[in-house]
């Protein structure tokens, strides 16, 4: 007992210990694990970030960041709908059209013109994969965005000169004939 028959209390230790290198490792594991997707994600040229089932983002990189800032004039934060920063109804509604499919299981790539008309719009190939957990069930969307202004510009060019071209074609007086390098007729 602590308290001998003299009334003095004697001291009684109990030492309890726990090899915790395990733990210890698993949590540096983590550590560099983390660093090294962050290191993956930051040097990316594309705007990568990701969404749990209900919009929220989870992740993102700065140049995610920055684009939101350009585009629609939003400061981004972890657990808030991505839908929420989007203030042009139908950019907001497409959004919301493809993380749904992206939520279904389905992997796809899609396009978009999106950005606030007073800000600035950009063209953007986005690429949408649904994120999974052990168990097999949809828990979030991962998204890669590519800034594809300058190559929808040029098409859209390139179409205008066709049109152009096919009209002058088409108000000829005298027939028109072209042949490629081998002498095949092209038109």
């Amino acid at each position: 007992s602590p308290i001998a028959e003299t009334g003095k209390i004697n001291p009684h230790f109990i030492v309890l210990s726990r090899d915790i290198t395990a733990r210890k490792n698993a949590q540096e594991h983590l550590v560099q694990n983390h660093a090294i997707l962050k290191g993956v994600i930051e040097s990316s040229n594309s705007y990568v970030f990701s969404l749990d089932n209900k919009y929220c983002y989870t992740s993102f990189n700065t140049a995610h960041i920055q684009e939101m800032k350009m585009i629609y004039g939003a400061d981004i934060e972890i657990g808030h709908s991505l839908l929420d920063y989007i203030n042009v109804d139908e950019d907001r509604k497409i959004a919301q059209r493809n993380l749904d499919r992206a939520l279904l299981g389905e992997r796809f790539v899609d396009s978009a013109y999106s950005g606030d008309q007073e800000q600035k719009r950009q063209y953007y190939e986005i690429t949408h994969n649904p994120i999974f957990d052990d168990l097999g069930k949809v828990i979030g969307v991962s998204l890669f965005a590519m800034d594809i202004t300058n190559r929808k510009q040029a098409e859209i060019e390139l179409r205008k000169s066709q049109e152009k071209l096919q009209g002058v074609f088409n108000l000829a007086n005298s027939g028109i004939i072209m042949i490629d390098q081998n002498g095949n007729f092209l038109l």
